[in-house]
């Protein structure tokens, strides 16, 4: 008979002498180590580990450099104001020993002989045996906070994740490429949903939670939750650049600064600058750096509103926020908010006012004016309902060659249906009728913007998948299942439209008045506001940075103008061409003047050019030949 105490696999005896304790340090060999929790666990279970270097140990150097990583993903402050908003009173107590117990740390009976060593903190003050907290009291052991699970079935669930270089968010891809969801725990009776994302070579903070509406709420312009991010740099940025970068610049699809832009220090390869940003339009940081002429080598987001990224959290690893740090986040949110909805009275009186003003300046001037000549100036600026056999868009001819084809008839009738659907819709915002047409329903107008606004918001490579998908599903399904891209659009182009049209200056160039809009986006929808809203004006000018988009009345052939004076071309009504000059080093004013300057030479040139022969010749030579000619 074997000896199971001396064996391999007997079990050993229990020493007497061994106690349970809920940590242990170096040098003190005769404490026991506690249970292990898995790694997937939540964080709240996992708060309270055997070794505080384990439960809150210092994350690896993982910057190169930056140092600027926060203590704790929630500051204290915002933790401390939604207290003051609960009333304790109301709470449910229970023993302090009975929740150290709850959250991991060890029996109750360890726990009480923890309180009674003097390392528990409750609220700041050291406890003792027998205190009573609540789910809104603040826990400490040996100065480490103490994550509870907490009841909290209205609070939802919120993931950090810190993102490591090389990895998508998303749950399906064609390339195979590791995903950020594949890292993430299941979660019973719902699904976890991305706050925002971060681009393929992007790391730092994601952030993701069981709640759609919370989500919803942190991406919304409307809401402008700011982010920060830790940007490494070749080189360093000339004040002239940071100015730049602070003041705005003009990217592809619109106007773009930094809240704040801090020099974090570094030399050469390895510089680092903090900058906070109000949007999440793609690639937006590294397009900014890139506008001035800077390489963005490494990006690191450290900060989504309220939540920071805590140097505890190593690349690829996740952390969740205990309930009362949610729930504090939430009040905070709806603080937020609250002024937000304060304010709006006093902006929307204001706007109001500067309305109603420019409604009376629009009064004067037309009582200044014929009635008469006041009906025609505003008939001029409302382009006219397109005729299809006259002017077609580019859909309705391919509509066209494509139902003559012999296997068109081979598709269904509802098939046929819902592609001349389609068509209907592109022609409508193709031609401008969705705004123009009378007789169109208001169900095929809405249809029409929502539908373009879809189409390009995905890249022209994923056109053919998008069109594909309405079709599968018909327009109102996919509409429907869409509402909130949609409506997120919707707010960002009028959000657009309002804050480039404020900027409006108007000019009179060539004998007329021109409405003069800097915007890169959006110049359609820009061009028809200006001149409805101005009917003085006879054209609109839309500058980016590079080009010009014209419309007009059909007082102005914007198409020769076009071509006279940007190199370009287009329809009477509607061209565009290219800008000679650097919008973003010259300045607006400068564009103006570019084109009055270049309008006044061809001038002079065409004047210099209609000199008769006889002021080429010799005086008394024609004199002989006017004498001639009897002239």
């Amino acid at each position: 008979m074997r000896n199971n105490s001396n064996s391999r696999g007997g079990r050993r005896p229990q020493s007497a002498e061994r106690k349970r304790t809920p940590f242990r340090r170096p040098g003190e060999g005769n404490l026991p180590r506690t249970r292990r929790v898995r790694e997937d666990a939540p964080f709240s279970e996992r708060a309270g580990l055997a070794s505080p270097r384990e439960a809150f140990g210092q994350m690896e150097s993982e910057a190169d450099g930056y140092r600027g990583f926060a203590d704790r993903p929630i500051a204290l402050d915002i933790i401390d104001r939604a207290r003051q908003q609960q009333t304790p009173a109301d709470l449910p107590t229970e023993k302090l020993q009975k929740a150290l117990a709850d959250a991991g740390l060890g029996s109750r009976r360890d726990m009480e002989a923890l309180i009674a060593s003097g390392v528990v903190t409750v609220n700041g003050q050291t406890a003792t045996v027998g205190d009573r907290v609540t789910a809104a009291d603040m826990i400490r052991v040996e100065g480490r906070l103490v994550r509870r699970t907490m009841a909290a079935s209205s609070t939802p669930r919120v993931l950090m994740y810190h993102k490591m270089a090389g990895e998508i968010v998303s749950r399906d891809d064609p390339e195979g490429r590791p995903s950020v969801f594949a890292r993430l725990p299941r979660v019973s009776g719902a699904r976890w949903v991305a706050v925002g994302r971060l681009d393929f070579n992007t790391e730092g903070l994601l952030l993701f939670t069981t709640s759609g509406a919370l989500a919803n709420r942190l991406m919304h312009p409307r809401y402008e939750i700011d982010r920060e991010y830790a940007v490494r740099v070749i080189g360093e940025l000339e004040a002239e650049q940071m100015l730049q970068l602070q003041q705005g610049i003009e990217l592809e699809d619109g106007m773009a600064k930094f809240d704040k832009l801090e020099d974090q220090g570094g030399t050469g390869m390895n510089h680092w600058y903090l900058v906070q940003i109000r949007e999440g339009r793609n690639r937006e940081v590294r397009r900014m750096f890139e506008a001035v002429g800077m390489t963005v080598s490494r990006l690191i987001r450290v900060r989504y509103g309220a939540v920071s990224l805590p140097k505890t959290l190593p690349r690829g690893k996740r952390m969740e926020l205990t309930p009362e740090e949610v729930r504090a986040w939430m009040l905070d949110l709806d603080e937020a908010e609250k002024k937000m909805a304060a304010a709006a009275p006093a902006k929307a009186e204001a706007k109001k006012a500067e309305k109603a003003a420019a409604r009376e300046k629009a009064r004067a001037r037309a009582r200044a004016e014929s009635e008469a000549e006041a009906r025609q100036k505003h008939a001029a600026n409302v382009v006219t309902q397109a005729d299809a056999d006259v002017n077609p868009s580019a859909a309705s001819l391919a509509w066209d060659w494509l139902t003559t084809q012999p296997r068109f008839d081979q598709l269904s009738a509802d098939r046929r249906r819902d592609l001349a659907y389609l068509i209907e819709l592109i022609r409508a915002y193709d031609t401008w009728d969705w705004q123009n047409d009378p007789n169109m329903s208001q169900e095929v107008r809405v249809a029409a913007d929502e539908f373009d606004q879809l189409f390009w918001f995905y890249p022209l490579s994923h056109s053919a998948e998008f069109v594909e998908q309405v079709f599968a599903q018909g327009w109102e399904q996919y509409r429907q299942q869409n509402d909130l891209l949609v409506q997120t659009l919707n707010d960002r182009r009028d959000h657009y439209l309002k804050g480039h049209l404020k900027d409006l200056m108007i000019e009179e160039i060539a004998g007329h008045k021109w409405g003069i809009v800097y915007a890169s986006d959006y110049k359609s929808e820009i061009a028809h506001r200006l001149m409805e809203e101005n009917p003085e004006v006879d054209a609109a000018m839309v500058v980016a940075p590079t080009s010009v988009s014209l419309r007009s009345n059909g007082k102005v052939d914007v198409a020769q103008f076009a071509e006279q004076y940007f190199r370009g071309g287009g329809h009477a009504d509607a061209a565009g061409g290219r800008l000679d000059v650097n919008l973003i080093q010259v300045g607006e004013q400068a564009v103006i003047d570019f084109v009055k300057e270049k309008i006044a030479n061809q001038a002079e040139e065409a004047k210099e050019e209609e000199t008769t022969l006889a002021d080429s010749l010799d005086p008394e030579l024609a004199a002989k030949m006017a004498a001639l000619f009897k002239k």
